[in-house]
C-alpha cells in the first residue's frame, strides 16, 4: 500500500508499538503479544477479508474460517472482561459469512453494535485486501457496523476468572487491635509476651527454666489433711 511508510511513522511516533506478518487467527501463540505484563482489553479487526476473490462458495468458506479463527483466538488473549470487536457491512455477501454464528462458535456473546464512522479516524481509507487489486475500486463503507463481542458464560477463561475473583473476594481475617490484642503473661518471670512468637521464645528460654524451677522449690509442702 503506497500510504503504509506514512502511516507506520505516524504510529511509532505516538509510541504505538507495530508488528507485521501477524496471524489474526493465531494470536494467542504470537509470542510478540504474549509478552505482554496485562492482557488486551480490546481486540479490534477491522473489515477482514481472506483475499479470496470473488463471491464462490469457496470464498464464503475462506471467509467463514477466518472469522471463527479471530473470534476463538482473540478470546484466548483478551481480558475476561475485554471486548473482542469486529467491523464488517451489513450487506448480503458479508451475512453469508454468519458472523454470528461464528462468533458464538467460538463462545462470544454480542453486547452491542455501532455504525462504523470513518471520519471518527483521521486519514481513514479503505483499501483492498490483495495487492494486485489495488487499482480497483476500494470498497465502501456504507451500512458498516462495530460488533462489540465478550466472553460468554460458557466460556472456559470466564469460569477460571470466577474461580479467581472467589478466592479474592474471601474474608480476610480482621486484624486485632492492640486493646483486642492476644497477651500471654508469665507469673514466674513477671513478664508479658504480645505475640505467640515471643511467648514461644520465652518459655524456651534458659531465664523462663531457671525462674520456673525456682518458684517450685519456694512454694510450701501441701499439708496433709486428717482422716
Amino acid at each position: 500500500y503506497p500510504s503504509s511508510a506514512g502511516n507506520i511513522r505516524a504510529l511509532r511516533s505516538l509510541n504505538a508499538t507495530v508488528l507485521f506478518n501477524v496471524d489474526a487467527t493465531n494470536l494467542h501463540e504470537e509470542e510478540r503479544l504474549l509478552s505482554r505484563d496485562t492482557p488486551f482489553d480490546r481486540i479490534v479487526f477491522n473489515f477482514p477479508h481472506s483475499g479470496a476473490e470473488g463471491s464462490t462458495q469457496e470464498s464464503i468458506l475462506s471467509n467463514q474460517q477466518l472469522l471463527q479463527g479471530y473470534f476463538v483466538s482473540a478470546s484466548l488473549l483478551i481480558h475476561p472482561q475485554g471486548q473482542v470487536h469486529l467491523t464488517l457491512r451489513n450487506t448480503t455477501f458479508y451475512q453469508s459469512w454468519e458472523m454470528p454464528t461464528q462468533a458464538s462458535l467460538a463462545k462470544l456473546s454480542l453486547v452491542h453494535e455501532e455504525p462504523f464512522n470513518a471520519k471518527l479516524f483521521v486519514g481513514y481509507e479503505v483499501a483492498r485486501t490483495a495487492s494486485g487489486e489495488l487499482m480497483r475500486q476500494a470498497p465502501s463503507t456504507d451500512n458498516a457496523f462495530i460488533y462489540c463481542f465478550k466472553l460468554s458464560s460458557t466460556h472456559p477463561r470466564m469460569a477460571e476468572h470466577e474461580t479467581s475473583n472467589t478466592k479474592k473476594r474471601k474474608r480476610k481475617p480482621k486484624k486485632k487491635n492492640k486493646a483486642q490484642s492476644d497477651t500471654f503473661t508469665c507469673t514466674a518471670c513477671g513478664v508479658s509476651c504480645s505475640s505467640q512468637a515471643r511467648w514461644n521464645g520465652h518459655i524456651n528460654s534458659p531465664k523462663h527454666s531457671k525462674n520456673v524451677k525456682k518458684q517450685k522449690q519456694q512454694k510450701p509442702p501441701k499439708k496433709r489433711q486428717k482422716k
